[in-house]
């Protein structure tokens, strides 16, 4: 008679469906940069997978290691399949005749609004959701206008430097369009559908009752759109820890549905009809909120709960994490990618993780409730500390007795408003109410002032996905799903705390970028990245895009600035400085500052190993010449000089291998240099419209492509 084999003493408290649903969302997570060879990825997912392997072999659940494993496969399937569609769109050249719908999404700028636009049709055939920049409009269009205009699109990219596109991948934005208000015709006014028509009256209740100030929060409290908040309050938020109040998530709908489920059970409803009823209620508040990811996962594990309530089976808040995620990604896969998302597991992850040990600690000085709600605010801020990075947020020291004062007066205040703005549409009396609301908004928004004075806030900017692992790993660790004893457990913690600081270490290696030409758009204009071979950064024009190309690539070692527009102020130099430019060069503008050297045309200038010297034609500078490692290289300028004009004037005297422009081409003839553009053009070699970013390698052989989207 064998041997039975004598089980192993469980290490770790396994949640099948919840780290089922971890290896999917993993997978998707890894799959471009995986299968593209970037290193940092193909490191850190080999680690990841034989740590994995390890676990459940020592554990001998191999039916569960396949199981994992096949679904970390499927997620890279999933992640291709979703790409190809998100990119299956047509494409238009030249102007095109747009007919669409208004929707609710309406955000006004200094100089015009940005719309988002349904039911579109493109030239009579149906397109897909256009987001639209008005410019000099103001009000010129409301939601539900039906309207009619020409215009080019740009397609929508996945992603920007690594970054992907959540906000039009959420909306089903495609393609996005600029036009003069003067060139819009409105063909039919009012088609709004039911969930706009109820947002729409909830604003104009708002607003009619309230401050404007508090109006703007009230409604991102209720639907999540913050176009209408005050630009002040919500940094004034965003710096002392509690922007999560303005994002519909967990918090939101465990309110919601902890008072209209118990006003149920109190009112001795049947326990099925309690599910159906209040299940209702969650999907149409869903519904309202756009169907938000966040949103989505806090509705789902509440139907979860209530579900396992109404049959009288026990709760596991991991598997209904699990739950959550695995219908989430299954209908958008890319969800994956968006932090907003990632954000509103991952916190949960960490409240469920930590919560309980930290109430234990605390409760042996402080009262068990108060414990308990420390415990709980300090858990949710170590979930959310990665991301905060992502957006280059601040980290308030007190932002757990921040939310413990703010947490529970929002906790009576959301249903109470929720309530009153829903009935106040119906019965208007009842909006007279939303007075007390607005005081109370005065309370919180003090009391955030008052803690963003005291200077204990210090700003995080990061995006490492092998710290973000490791910390969460860490956080596992710490707690109770661990089951190893005291010193075990302080080991294996004190491992991957070691590690965790190591990998901070190696992210914060400067980096050298070497002979090569990183082109970046925001779709209006161009800026480049000039490095040379001996690891010098030369930046040319300025845009958003730069930063995101610091963050993304942790290129912080740039040397020096050129302006290649008049647009050139001290607010370029404050924003160039965390990159490590120290000098300026400019042709114009208006400085605030000293620290750079006004150029003239026709003179050149060494600073390192480049050579500069901005070149003009009829007394206008029309663009930049830089020489470096023996290659010479043209940048137009802004001022929509004629491209057969520079290459008839400019050109034969600068003799380029290399030539930059933004405005439309038309090339006739042969040339011997390199030539880029903005907009699409059958006659460039390449085009940020069509290549996206990208970067220009050189070396014997010439110069070779390489994308960085």
């Amino acid at each position: 008679m064998k041997d039975s084999v004598k089980p192993r003493a469980k290490i770790i408290n396994f949640r099948i469906i919840f780290f089922g649903f971890l290896s999917l969302l993993f997978g998707i997570m890894v799959a471009r940069e995986l299968y593209r060879g970037v290193i940092e990825k193909i490191i850190i997912t080999s680690v990841v997978l034989l740590v994995v392997i390890v676990s459940f072999c020592y554990a001998r659940k191999f039916k569960t290691l396949i199981a994992i494993l096949c679904l970390f496969l499927v997620g890279n399937g999933l992640y291709f399949l979703s790409i190809k569609t998100f990119d299956d769109v047509k494409f238009y050249e030249g102007r095109v005749s747009i007919v669409g719908r208004v929707t609710d999404d309406i955000e006004s700028g200094n100089y015009g609004e940005t719309i988002v636009i349904d039911n579109v049709k493109i030239n009579g055939d149906k397109g897909r959701k256009i987001e639209v920049y008005i410019q000099n409009s103001f009000d010129k269009v409301k939601a539900g206008d039906v309207i009619a205009f020409e215009s080019g699109l740009e397609r929508v990219k996945a992603f920007n430097l690594r970054n992907f596109n959540s906000s039009c991948h959420r909306n089903g934005v495609r393609y996005k369009a600029e036009v003069s208000g003067k060139s819009i015709t409105i063909i039919e006014s009012g088609k709004v559908n039911f969930g706009e028509m109820i947002r729409l009256k909830v604003k104009e209740n708002l607003f009619k009752h309230m401050s404007e100030r508090n109006a703007g929060l009230c409604y991102a409290v209720l639907f999540g759109g913050k176009n209408e908040v005050d630009s002040n309050v919500y940094g004034t938020f965003k710096n002392v820890g509690i922007i999560h109040l303005l994002t519909v998530s967990g918090l939101h709908v465990s309110f919601l549905v902890t008072i209209f489920y118990g006003l149920l059970n109190k009112c001795h409803v049947n326990r099925y009809v309690r599910l159906f009823i209040t299940s209702i209620f969650i999907i149409f508040y869903a519904y309202l909120c756009g169907f938000s990811p966040a949103v989505m996962r806090a509705s789902i594990m509440a139907i979860v709960y209530i579900t396992a309530k109404s049959f009288y089976k026990n709760y596991d808040v991991l598997n209904s994490l699990g739950v959550a995620g695995f219908i989430i990604l299954l209908i958008k896969p890319l969800y994956a990618l968006d932090v907003g998302y990632l954000m509103s597991c991952f916190t949960v992850f960490a409240i469920v993780m930590l919560t309980p040990g930290l109430t234990k600690l605390f409760s042996k000085f402080l009262p068990k409730k108060i414990a308990g709600l420390v415990a709980l605010s300090i858990s949710a801020q170590i979930g959310i500390l990665p991301f905060l990075g992502y957006f280059g947020s601040q980290v308030h020291l007190l932002a757990f007795i921040i939310n413990s004062i703010v947490v529970p007066i929002f906790g009576i205040l959301y249903p109470f408003l929720f309530v009153v703005s829903m009935l106040g549409t119906f019965i208007p009396f009842i909006n007279y109410l939303l007075i007390l609301v607005d005081l109370t908004f005065d309370f919180i928004v003090l009391v955030a002032q008052f803690f963003e004075k005291s200077g204990l806030s210090f700003p995080i900017t990061a995006q490492y996905f092998g710290v973000t692992i490791l910390m969460f790993a860490g956080v596992f660790a710490l707690s109770g799903f661990m089951m190893v004893d005291g010193f075990k457990k302080f080991f294996i913690f004190s491992i991957v705390s070691l590690a965790l600081a190591f990998s901070i270490g190696i992210y914060h290696i400067p980096i050298k970028e070497k002979r090569s030409i990183v082109v970046l758009s925001s779709g209006s204009k161009q800026n480049l990245v000039l490095n040379n071979r001996a690891g010098e950064s030369l930046v040319v024009g300025y845009d958003y895009s730069l930063l995101n190309y610091s963050r993304s690539y942790n290129h912080k070692n740039m040397n020096y600035f050129v302006s290649n527009s008049k647009q050139f102020s001290g607010k370029i130099i404050s924003s160039c400085r965390p990159l490590g430019i120290d000098r300026f060069f400019a042709f114009g503008g208006i400085v605030e500052e000293d620290d750079y050297t006004l150029l003239v045309a026709g003179e050149s200038v060494k600073v390192g190993g480049f050579e500069i010297e901005y070149e003009s034609f009829e007394e206008k500078i029309v663009g930049t010449t830089v020489k470096m490692d023996n290659i010479c290289i043209f940048i137009a300028n802004d001022n929509n000089l004629s491209y057969n004009i520079i290459k008839s004037e400019i050109l034969p005297k600068v003799d380029p291998d290399i030539v930059f422009v933004d405005g439309q081409v038309i090339d006739e003839g042969e040339r011997d240099f390199l030539l880029v553009t903005l907009d699409r053009c059958e006659m460039a070699d390449y085009s940020s419209k069509a290549n996206g970013n990208f970067k220009l390698c050189y070396g014997g052989k010439g110069f070779t492509m390489r994308g960085i989207d």
